[in-house]
């Protein structure tokens, strides 16, 4: 009988941490939580090792059969005989809406609310005059407005507190937003089970069905086939994470509803296999709640349980819905914080700050109608705008390496990585110390730190172009140095200044 245990023994986590800090030439356990440890825009640490510090959480509605729905987009309406889809329609058109299956009223809570201007005694009025049978609760605006997790379920308990009050005997969706941050997502989900359980439990909340469709924030108009890839591991965490019903949107949505093209019917097609093959292949709805259990699942589901219920509670007897207004403007300041972790690139997004496929071109952006207080803030949008402004312009990127490829060529791929960004591919030329330059209208310059001086000395940089110097170390005038942790659309900005008119 092999023994695992005899060739991976249990290491006890002292043991773990002394040989994690040594490798990692750290001095203390402090310098190595620091190192690997992450904090998100809510707050959320998220740890490089998770041990059994909380007890596993116990769902008593997880469901044990998914259902795929799909959306239906105005201008491609699917064909209902290529799958069994249960289609709700555009309920941002209407908060009162027919079920095209079996003609029951779905109520688009937050539609109505906004239509009663955020007066929740206005709000309260007209809705007893109307009849449904279902309400949803688009928790999704607070997410695509770039709201953080703590902050999506906590206007979900806001809600759910209102309806209990004046609503009964009624089907409840939530409209929860999913994207690619795999662990936090499926504890997204499972919180918000356990919260609704607990709240219905002891002050007769009504229960809910999880309804998880794509995050649009992190959807990209460049690179779109990202999406995705994105869309594969949100749909994987919905599985996991429990939720009833999942939709999977076409890559190239975004990119239809903002430039008015029709979406390919290969989008059509992938959307669909990614649901199929993460259930009848994968067969990641086999198994009821397979996330119990987890050291890292269990902890961050507890915290986000946490942190929500305390933000939830905070507003006091005004609730949060009397209070939106202020709640919007909390949202907006993560919003605010997600986009500078994207400018500094402490968060990649491939294909729009970093990685960028300079082939490709989009026509012009339109706007869409949006919520005045949770209008989609996508990370990307303000990456993707710089781009789009230039893709019509003649703009010559040229990279200058003065010494041996091989020494540079960390160097030289991050300068390209770095002007790429804008849509126009780098031009590399090697060149010895005694060239003479034909400059383009951004010039980079990379050497290694000791190589500067002998060879810039020789050189003297138009003052119509833009001057760029790869590395920290060496300064000169008329010259701007690039490096990690720049704020990169602020350096870019600057850079096309005079050639976006």
């Amino acid at each position: 009988m092999i023994k695992i245990s005899d060739d991976f023994p249990i290491v006890d986590l002292a043991t773990w941490q002394e040989v994690a800090s040594k490798s990692l030439k750290l001095e203390s356990y402090e310098a190595l939580e620091n190192k690997l440890n992450k904090q998100t825009c809510e707050g959320l640490i998220l740890k490089s090792y998770y041990s059994r510090e909380v007890e596993d959480i116990t769902l008593a509605t997880y469901p044990k059969i998914r259902s795929l729905v799909k959306f239906i987009d105005s201008k491609n309406e699917l064909d209902d005989s290529i799958d069994k889809i249960y289609s709700f329609t555009d309920l941002k058109q209407n908060y009162i809406t027919s079920h095209p299956n079996n003609e029951s009223q779905i109520l688009d809570y937050y539609s109505l609310f906004e239509s009663c201007e955020y007066d929740v005694d206005k709000f309260s009025k007209k809705l007893q005059t109307l009849t449904f049978d279902k309400c949803i609760i688009r928790t999704d605006l607070v997410h695509n407005a770039g709201g953080s997790m703590i902050q999506e379920l906590a206007f979900t308990l806001g809600v759910l507190e209102n309806i209990s009050r004046e609503l009964s005997d009624i089907t409840v969706y939530v409209e929860l937003a999913i994207d690619s941050l795999y662990f936090c997502n499926i504890s997204k989900l499972r919180a918000l089970r356990y919260l609704v359980e607990s709240l219905n439990s002891q002050l007769n909340y009504p229960l809910v069905k999880i309804l998880a469709v794509p995050s649009k924030r992190e959807q990209t108009l460049y690179d779109p086939w990202v999406n995705m890839l994105r869309q594969t591991t949100s749909v994987s965490a919905a599985f996991l994470g429990g939720a009833d019903e999942i939709a999977v949107e076409n890559f190239d949505r975004l990119l239809s509803d903002l430039t008015n093209k029709s979406s390919e019917d290969v989008a059509a097609r992938q959307a669909r296999n990614i649901y199929h093959i993460l259930n009848e292949e994968s067969f990641l709805a086999r198994v009821i709640d397979p996330a119990r259990g987890s050291y890292a699942i269990e902890a961050l589901t507890q915290e986000l349980i946490h942190f929500s219920f305390e933000l939830y509670k905070s507003y006091g007897n005004e609730s949060l819905l009397g209070q939106i207004k202020k709640f919007s403007h909390q949202v907006e300041q993560i919003a605010l914080e997600r986009k500078k972790r994207v400018s500094l690139l402490e968060h990649v997004i491939a294909g729009v700050n970093n990685f960028a496929n300079t082939e490709d071109k989009v026509d012009e952006i339109l706007s869409l109608k949006e919520s005045p207080l949770f209008p989609l803030r996508r990370s990307a949008e303000e990456f993707e705008l710089l781009r789009q402004k230039l893709e019509s312009k003649d703009l010559k990127i040229k990279l200058f390496v003065c010494g041996a490829e091989a020494k540079l060529s960390a160097r030289i791929m991050f300068c390209a990585n770095y002007f790429e960004v804008l849509g126009h591919r780098v031009e590399t030329l090697f060149v010895s110390h005694k060239d003479t330059i034909q400059e383009g209208d951004i010039n980079l310059y990379c050497a290694l730190d000791d190589d500067y001086e002998s060879w810039l000395n020789e050189l003297k940089p138009s003052l119509q172009s833009k001057h760029y110097i790869a590395g920290t170390k060496y300064k000169r005038e008329g010259y701007l140095n690039i490096y990690q942790g720049q704020n990169r659309l602020e350096i870019l900005s600057q850079a096309t200044e005079g050639i976006i008119s």
